[in-house]
């Protein structure tokens, strides 16, 4: 199977090598005068330049409670799938999930507009990464939900598969991308016979969101229940977490060359308004035979004391800074290999909003009795992106 995070960084060394061998600088049998200059070497008047690249792009996960647990099968009904009973197991949850590593792209372009300034605009995207769970069961091994309950403080849980009562299905789908773009005018700060010096002005604009999604399908076997048997239920709760930064961005270049290498850092800073929204949404379906379906506002953690939407606005700086080093392979065309690291400040993660406290009056559509849980959390946390970079640079 095709693997491009494997065949991809191997074909850029390839090509680069392959061109290398057949087709050797000058300067690499002369002395170091006899060089090109630095002026002269890259010198790009009324060119376009393009530059594409490839990200091998990782992020920290967020911080997930525990969302489904399992229990011993000898487990008494009050205790399976709770947290503190000593034979529960967290099968997914209390961890950092969107952490594994994922694609990206990078497309930069730029040109002269004077004989200071320079036009430059660039755009990111990062695809999304999910990190799915699916468990069915028909009453062994035991399934179910944890949570605290907000009456008594003690931990608590919501079966979806117990011997003799309940066979079920629960899944929870993850999704996160980050996207987003520059544009403004540079221009030479300082230069020497092999250093340039290059200071960046523009506007910024980056988004990250990212979702977390559980869903339970369960049907009554209580041959004896108070639920008459085969009744089924479907249980929805959803969360969005969005983060949208507006502001300028400033960035410092300081390109060195060394006998046709170029070694590149870029430190950058930009700052602006970092705008989050949380959305949370969650359903309860109930079909008993012979019935029409029922549908009520709230799931398990997405209850009504925390379902709709909820906006901030926080003023952050995001600091960032890329190191690159490359050379001409061809007259106008290049490779490099570097790396890169974005922080993004106060952020919200889907996962992170997720409150674990749970007043259980609320399920299946009843009337709140006691405090108002699960709330609305707003956590925010720090959000840092790095990845190993190969790029393909072509000017005309």
């Amino acid at each position: 199977m095709f693997n491009v995070t494997r065949t991809l960084p191997l074909l850029f060394i390839a090509v680069a090598l392959a061109v290398n061998t057949s087709q050797a600088s000058d300067c690499d049998s002369t002395p170091c005068d006899a060089c090109l200059d630095f002026e002269t070497y890259t010198g790009t008047a009324s060119r376009w330049s393009v530059q594409g690249q490839y990200l091998m792009w990782w992020t920290n996960g967020a911080d997930s409670p525990a969302l489904v647990t399992t229990s011993d099968p000898a487990s008494l009904r009050s205790e399976a799938g709770v947290i503190g009973n000593p034979t529960t197991e967290v099968l997914y949850g209390n961890d950092s999930p969107n952490s594994e590593m994922r694609n990206g792209v990078r497309l930069s372009i730029g040109r002269p507009i004077s004989d200071r300034w320079n036009f430059y605009g660039e755009g990111l995207y990062v695809g999304d990464a999910g990190d799915p769970f699916r468990q069915f069961s028909s009453g062994q091994p035991i399934l179910a939900r944890p949570y605290v309950s907000a009456q008594t403080g003690l931990n608590d849980s919501e079966l979806v598969a117990f011997p003799n009562v309940l066979e079920g299905a629960i899944s929870v789908e993850t999704e996160s991308r980050l996207f987003g773009f520059e544009i403004g005018a540079s221009s030479v700060f300082s230069e020497d016979k092999d250093t340039r010096i290059s200071i960046f002005t523009g506007y910024r604009f980056i988004q990250f969101e990212d979702s977390l999604g559980v869903q339970e399908d369960l049907e009554s076997i209580d041959l004896g229940g108070v639920v008459p048997l085969g009744t089924t239920f479907r249980v929805n709760d959803s969360f969005e977490a969005k983060n949208q930064f507006h502001g300028v961005n400033l960035r410092l270049e300081i390109e060195k060359q060394l006998n046709r290498w170029d070694l590149v850092f870029q430190p950058s800073l930009a700052l602006g308004s970092m705008e989050r929204t949380v959305s949370t949404a969650g359903t309860t379906r109930t079909q008993i035979p012979g019935l029409d379906p029922t549908f009520v506002d709230g799931g398990l953690l997405a209850q009504p004391t925390n379902i709709g939407q909820d906006t901030s606005s926080v003023f952050t700086v995001l600091p960032e800074f890329r190191f690159s080093l490359g050379r001409e392979v061809l007259s106008g065309l290049r490779f490099d290999v570097g790396y890169s690291f974005l922080l993004l400040p106060k952020t919200f993660r889907a996962a992170e909003q997720i409150d674990p406290n749970l007043n259980a009056s609320q399920i299946g559509g009843g009337a709140l009795v006691g405090p108002g849980a699960p709330a609305v959390a707003r956590n925010e946390s720090h959000l840092w992106n790095q990845s190993i970079t190969f790029s393909v640079a072509l000017q005309r």
